[in-house]
């Protein structure tokens, strides 16, 4: 909850802001990467101990990454962020008579590079998402494959 005198959390605050700030600073290689290193982990991890569930609940945490890219796209973590987004929505070029043209486009460029990062970010979660879901519903198949060690939990 909020420590600072019942004001907006801040990522000092808040792990969970902790973990937009990064995802959101985290390039889309990368992002992928880490899903693609916890989908190989937990397979691996499947196999070694003959047990499903550890697959399964890999794409459990998959679709809360996938998440966490869609909702960093639209949520300022920082004050920083949050004053550049209000100066954004604020200061538009195109409504002064004083404007130039260069500021103008300038200002078209920064929006519609803006809309196109937040797009691939939506895009991008909304896969990780889907990919989590699918292997949370069905990681149990993979009981099925010829090579599955059935029965070679290594558990006491």
């Amino acid at each position: 909850m909020a420590k600072n005198n019942g004001l907006f959390p801040t990522q000092k605050d808040s792990l969970i802001l902790k973990l937009l700030l990064f995802i959101q600073s985290s390039s889309d290689l990368n992002i992928g990467l880490v899903s693609v290193f916890i989908v190989l982990t937990s397979f691996a991890l499947s196999f070694f101990t003959g047990i499903t569930d550890i697959f399964s609940a890999s794409g459990g945490v998959l679709t809360v990454l996938g998440i966490f890219v869609l909702v960093g796209v639209s949520t300022p973590v920082s004050f920083e962020d949050i004053d550049q987004a209000v100066k954004e929505e604020v200061s538009n070029p195109c409504s002064k008579t004083s404007a130039t043209g260069e500021e103008v486009i300038q200002h078209i460029a920064t929006i519609v590079q803006r809309i196109l990062h937040n797009r691939s970010r939506q895009v991008l979660g909304t896969k990780i998402s889907a990919i989590g879901i699918l292997i949370w519903a069905y990681g149990w198949l993979i009981e099925k494959l010829p090579s599955y060690p059935v029965g070679a939990c290594i558990c006491t």
